[in-house]
């Protein structure tokens, strides 16, 4: 019997076996022998409602496990792959200018930096190329949203990696009051993962 089904029954009989009490109030010719049908009935209907918990549990408890099993696997799977990476760091720039729309970048990265919406959970952060004035650019995104720029110095290099790139991670620095209590700009400063295979992107 599945446990859904435990549990119904057990329901059903609960709820029999309490009927039967409450015909102990009006005249019955033998209450003994209600009383003692009525309580067995609920015992049953207890018990099979106690399995189906049981065989819940015991469910949850095997789902749980593989998940985390699961979930072991991918970090060392992940772990394993970042062993293996080759790692290249590099200054963001630009991150005092403003986004089409006006959107100040200083105000984006103390939300990422103080995990404020919409950067309050897991931030994708990735590089994007696109054409500047005839010649390549590479920006840097949080999300959707543009943080800043590689160097124009860097970006040969980055274009060279690209095609290897596992992740880019960024930390954001500064924002700290200076010696006279003026707020001080927000930076950040990437770091590329990237394999020496191009298989990864």
């Amino acid at each position: 019997m599945k446990k859904d089904k435990k549990l119904i029954a057990g329901i059903v009989l609960i709820i029999i076996g309490v009927i039967g009490l409450f015909g102990l109030i009006g005249e019955t010719a033998d209450r003994a022998s209600l009383a003692i049908g009525s309580i067995v009935v609920i015992l049953i209907g207890a018990a099979l409602i106690f399995l189906a918990w049981k065989s819940s549990k015991k469910t949850q408890n095997v789902q749980s496990q593989v998940a985390s099993e699961a979930l072991n696997a991918c970090n060392q799977g992940i772990n394993t792959v970042y062993q293996k990476s080759k790692e290249y760091e590099f200054k963001v720039v630009g991150v005092t200018f403003k986004n089409v729309g006006g959107t100040s970048r200083q105000t984006i990265l103390r939300k990422i930096k103080y995990e404020q919406k919409p950067f309050d959970e897991l931030v994708f952060f990735s590089l994007k190329v696109y054409d500047f004035e005839g010649r390549p650019a590479i920006g840097v995104y949080a999300d959707d949203t543009q943080i800043g720029n590689v160097p124009r110095d860097e970006i040969d290099n980055i274009l060279a990696l690209k095609d290897k790139i596992i992740s880019v991670r960024v930390d954001i620095i500064g924002g700290q009051m200076d010696e006279d209590g003026n707020q001080l700009n927000f930076g950040a400063v990437a770091t590329i993962y990237y394999s020496d295979k191009e298989t990864l992107n």
